[in-house]
């Protein structure tokens, strides 16, 4: 009977550690992004991602190396008089532009620099269509372009060095 109640405890403190060990996201792929629908039930963080119910609440993506995401946009074209905030990295980011056509809520977002590592994305509903308390929405995120990077000091360095020895040799050839 204690053998029972120990293998059971166990397992249940193994599921709730694994369960709240981190964020688990759905993935935007780095080429192509992500795109399709999200779901809430009243106004804070959207309750889950895609049609699975109980699903995730996150999308993300980890990068090799610092990039832009090209473009970010949540719409509602379902009942007019939703409005979402973006969330990157657990901070409210401003969208670029935000319009309603036809009523319907619009947010974009546009040349966002991300530094290396894993980054995660998600809605918040901060107003509702009046009599609803629920919803669903799209969200679509663009792929990733890498940022370029600047030219090392050394490149500059020996590029001039070399300059240099060649108008040297250039003007000691004159001299002879």
């Amino acid at each position: 009977m204690m053998k029972k109640l120990f293998m059971c405890l166990s397992v249940v403190i193994v599921f709730f550690s694994l369960a709240t060990s981190s964020y688990a996201y759905i993935e935007i792929d780095y080429d192509t992004g992500w795109s399709g629908s999200f779901y809430w039930r009243d106004l804070g963080q959207i309750d889950q991602i895609g049609s699975i119910p109980g699903g995730e609440i996150y999308w993300g993506i980890e990068l090799d190396t610092a990039s832009y995401i090209d473009f970010a946009s949540a719409w509602d074209g379902y009942i007019p008089g939703d409005e979402f905030a973006l969330y990157i990295d657990d901070s409210a980011v401003s969208w670029d532009t935000t319009y309603t056509e036809g009523k319907y809520f619009h947010g974009e977002l546009s040349n966002v620099l991300l530094d290396e590592g894993t980054h995660t994305f998600t809605l918040y509903t901060t107003a509702l269509a009046p009599g609803y308390e629920a919803g669903s929405a799209y969200a679509e995120f663009s792929g990733f372009t890498p940022a370029s990077a600047p030219l090392p000091g050394a490149v500059w360095l020996m590029g001039s060095g070399l300059f240099g020895i060649g108008f040297l040799r250039r003007r000691v050839g004159k001299d002879c």
